[in-house]
């Protein structure tokens, strides 16, 4: 991993619920819990690749989100996520999401830096 990445690094996200991130609850269409994750994971992600190198990837190892408020399809999401603690290749995430009008969600992600040739032999000898 580059040096650089300190504990407050932060990055914040914009997404538009589409249908493929929606599920439909009665007569409404809004943001799954599912979706709502994937972009939260995504908003950290992005904040640990730029210091990453050309062998290196980041993959995540534990997230616990709640789940706040409904969200239209159609509507806009802010998702932020911030830096809270560095050990060794482990790094832990703070994340929120929001929409026009409120808190939509929060919660906490942990991702891990891995070496991608000891991470695809690894994957590759659960095919045999």
């Amino acid at each position: 991993m580059k040096a650089g990445l300190t504990v407050g690094t932060n990055r914040e996200e914009h997404f538009t619920v589409t249908k493929q991130f929606s599920v439909q609850i009665g007569k409404v269409s809004v943001l799954s819990t599912p979706s709502l994750v994937e972009l939260m994971e995504r908003t950290s992600r992005l904040i640990l690749d730029q210091f990453l190198t050309g062998d290196e990837a980041s993959v995540g190892a534990s997230i616990e989100v709640r789940h706040l408020a409904p969200t239209p399809t159609g509507a806009e999401v802010k998702v932020t996520s911030r830096v809270t603690a560095i050990s060794g290749r482990r790094v832990d995430f703070s994340i929120s999401a929001y929409d026009a009008l409120e808190k939509i969600g929060e919660g906490s992600h942990q991702r891990v830096v891995v070496d991608l040739s000891q991470f695809q032999k690894r994957a590759n000898e659960k095919h045999r």
